[in-house]
């Protein structure tokens, strides 16, 4: 790891030319609070009537608890066979299904974010760069400084493509895998505060949310809109504040999966945007819950997993159907 640590403080020139080549970091006027640990949420009297959905909705169950052994947990990414990675606390941990510790990584840094690309390699969102862990050797590589501004939120893994969201640049940026810029998907995102979050489909496309325009938009492997769905509304099919949804991932099955901050709610959208189940309201987290990351895979015919940063845990729910076997 310490050669990966090293590899953390260093950005090549040939870096720093891609950058000049596409401006990224020249963007003014953007600027954004980067990610706190905390944040005020509403009082938990103000959320009751939040918790007050028709029956029909609450279609999923909570399975079990997964423990994440860090303080302060960030982000978590999952792969198919169960395996779980969570970032928090300048660290990363490698879990089994229910918990077990298989690995750690230290950093010199704190990762907000984690996406899972293949051959064990983790990529990491720190601040204003990503960088790409492999978990067979520990040696990690940083990827180019996006600049000053750069607060990078989310990655999405798609085929030979690694989507980038950067909250204080209002930027979808996509790179290959060996860390080289290609180009800018899309500028044009509203991003208030810093959650600003992307997630690939198994058909290569991917999904992302414009949190300041309560929309959630979609677009194809080439990087090209296809199309948008959502709407600013205190309905339980719509989005409520200044900037959601602040989470998103997709099921196997193709329908998406939105969490929100300030009223913390998991719900399951169709992919023509149509609401079709609610995973947790409100009154199921602790008080104080701000945001809540979540993610998919395929076991029970599609969980949700949910991370809690309060409990320090990874909720995995199923749908009441499913007899839930591991």
């Amino acid at each position: 790891m310490a050669d990966g640590k090293k590899r953390l403080m260093q950005i090549g020139l040939a870096a720093v030319a891609v950058l000049a080549t596409f401006g990224i970091g020249l963007i003014v006027g953007r600027e954004i609070t980067r990610p706190a640990a905390t944040a005020e949420a509403p009082a938990p009297d103000s959320l009751s009537a939040f918790s007050k959905v028709p029956a029909e909705l609450l279609l999923y169950r909570l399975r079990l608890k997964v423990p994440v052994p860090l303080d302060q947990p960030r982000g978590f990414a999952v792969r198919q066979d169960g395996t779980l990675v969570a970032c928090g606390d300048k660290a990363v941990v490698v879990l089994g299904r229910t918990g077990a510790l298989k690995a750690r990584f230290d950093l010199e840094e704190e990762p907000v974010c984690v996406a899972l690309g293949g051959e064990k390699m983790i990529y990491l969102g720190l601040r204003d760069h990503v960088a790409a862990l492999d978990a067979a050797t520990g040696a990690a590589t940083a990827w180019p400084d996006l600049g000053s501004q750069a607060i990078v939120t989310s990655i999405a893994v798609s085929g030979s493509s690694v989507f980038v969201t950067d909250a204080g640049n209002h930027m979808l940026l996509r790179f290959d895998t060996h860390g080289k810029l290609s180009g800018i998907v899309d500028s044009s995102f509203r991003v208030p505060s810093p959650f600003f979050d992307a997630s690939s489909s198994a058909d290569g496309s991917l999904w992302v949310a414009n949190p300041g325009a309560q929309r959630v938009q979609h677009y194809g492997a080439d990087g090209r809109l296809i199309g948008s769905w959502g709407r600013a509304s205190a309905d339980v099919d719509g989005f409520l504040g200044c900037c959601n949804p602040a989470h998103i991932a997709v099921l196997p099955c193709g329908s998406v999966v939105t969490s929100e901050k300030g009223v913390p709610r998991v719900k399951v959208y169709e992919p023509d945007g149509r609401l079709s189940a609610v995973v947790a309201l409100p009154a199921d987290f602790p008080a104080g819950t701000v945001s809540l990351p979540v993610a998919t895979r395929k076991a029970n015919g599609g969980e949700v997993l949910i991370l809690v940063p309060g409990e320090r845990a990874v909720r995995v729910y199923c749908h009441k159907e499913m007899a839930g076997d591991d």
